[in-house]
């Protein structure tokens, strides 16, 4: 359990010195107002066995001196107040600097006093309420005494046992409690057209609790996020579920489940695969996306992607197909007809995109094309280069250190011609490359343009 203080500090009256520049700035600092600190503490158990840190009460216990600075203190002494009926003196404690409780540290060379109790040293069992205190510190040296006001409070019963089978316990008997009985006892069945409701006693209050509890867990074996049931919760548990509980026949999950398996591979009687590759390299092209059409091309039979070895396989019955292909940076034909008879490895060629010849023979060409993360093309994109180390020389040409820039068109396509950088004086430059996508996002990087007729720009 943890308790409140506020702990106020009462500045000590100051001495007027007689020098008049000195009486003004004294004159001056008290009438400033006075300053006062708030520390948060603890609602307090009061256990007198096995007590803990939560069983006992810690406060500072400040002496300052004319200046308001901490000092040390030759005497100290503690009071503590019940409210209530009683509103009398429950506590008083005094002695020097070794007082039992009292303790002290040194920072940066001031004494700082902290005063700590067990709760049942101050009031025995304690009953519940709030408690007020003051710990004076006085200086006989300089005849000055400096109060601190605290405060603190017990509850009825220990708060880190509320969420164990003893709290549980407590707040089911608190359900079928005589004042929760007295209050429900004269409601009589309600009816709300055909539905009848029966009078609430407290059995049902308890039983109620219980259920609750039950629920509770029953949501948490089906991992909606620790028994917390909301839409996010329910979405996940509904579509992130394997196929197999989506196979009962003539319901919607099954229904989904066999249009959506047979989108993603088709649902046909062979197996088909397709190995897309490079016609000019003979290298396979992982990461295309491949989509098969029926021969009217009025319907999607099958949609993928090619594997890490460039293949993707579709399960199709025997017909003529129409397979389009995609993957920036080539081309594919763009009507692939293939016929299914049985089970097939088929190939897919392509060629690598040609972005043209610069506009001069000693430019590069840095092409590219910009998409998001799910390969959608950025249609309004910007991407600039400008040398980084600003004015240079080619062939004795001195080269302007301003940018140029393209804008991506419908495909995220871009391409920008720019000297070689082995070319320049100094050759050890670099252009930087700026990229504003359309949402707002900059990319920087620099890099070295090379000696070719055309460059494939990637980050």
């Amino acid at each position: 359990m943890k308790y409140f203080s506020h702990i106020y500090q009462q500045p000590p009256r100051r001495q007027c010195a007689t020098l008049a520049l000195l009486s003004a700035i004294l004159i001056l600092a008290l009438s400033l107002p006075p300053g006062k600190e708030t520390t948060l503490a603890q609602i307090v158990n009061n256990s007198p066995t096995s007590e803990t840190s939560e069983d006992s009460v810690t406060v500072a216990a400040l002496s300052l001196d004319s200046l308001g600075n901490p000092t040390g203190a030759d005497s100290f002494y503690v009071v503590i107040f019940s409210g209530g009926n009683s509103n009398s003196a429950v506590f008083s404690d005094g002695g020097t600097s070794a007082m039992i409780g009292l303790d002290t540290v040194i920072i940066g060379g001031l004494t700082y006093y902290y005063y700590s109790r067990k709760t049942s040293d101050i009031d025995g069992d304690g009953s519940p309420g709030v408690y007020d205190g003051l710990i004076i510190a006085k200086s006989t040296g300089l005849n000055l005494s400096t109060v601190s006001r605290f405060s603190f409070q017990i509850v009825g019963w220990e708060l880190d046992d509320i969420g164990d089978s003893a709290g549980l316990a407590a707040v089911h008997a608190k359900a079928s409690h005589d004042t929760l009985d007295n209050g429900f006892a004269s409601l009589a069945p309600v009816t709300v057209d055909s539905l009848t409701v029966g009078v609430i006693t407290d059995t049902s209050i308890a039983n109620l609790a219980i259920d609750i509890d039950e629920f509770r867990g029953a949501l948490a074996a089906t991992q909606l996020e620790n028994g917390v049931m909301d839409s996010g919760a329910i979405a996940g548990w509904v579509w992130n579920t394997p196929a197999s509980n989506h196979t009962n026949t003539a319901t919607f999950g099954s229904y989904l489940d066999a249009k959506v398996s047979a989108l993603s591979g088709g649902s046909g009687a062979f197996s088909v695969t397709f190995t897309l590759f490079d016609s000019s390299s003979n290298q396979t092209l992982p990461g295309a996306a491949v989509t098969v059409r029926n021969i009217s091309q009025s319907a999607i039979m099958a949609l993928g992607s090619a594997g890490n070895n460039g293949a993707v396989s579709f399960n199709l019955d025997a017909d003529s197909f129409v397979v389009a292909a995609r993957l920036l940076g080539y081309i594919f034909p763009a009507y692939d007809t293939v016929v299914i008879s049985g089970a097939t490895n088929d190939t897919i060629p392509a060629t690598a995109f040609d972005p043209g010849a610069p506009a001069a023979a000693n430019l590069v060409r840095a092409w590219g094309y910009i998409t998001d993360i799910a390969g959608i093309p950025d249609t309004s994109a910007t991407v600039s280069a400008v040398l980084t180390g600003g004015v240079a020389r080619a062939s004795g040409t001195i080269v302007s250190p301003f940018s140029v820039s393209a804008t991506t068109d419908t495909t995220g396509y871009f391409f920008l011609d720019l000297l070689p950088n082995s070319t320049l004086t100094p050759d050890s430059s670099t252009y930087q490359f700026t990229i504003v996508r359309s949402d707002g996002t900059i990319l920087r990087k620099r890099l070295v343009a090379p000696d070719s007729t055309s460059w494939r720009l990637t980050w």
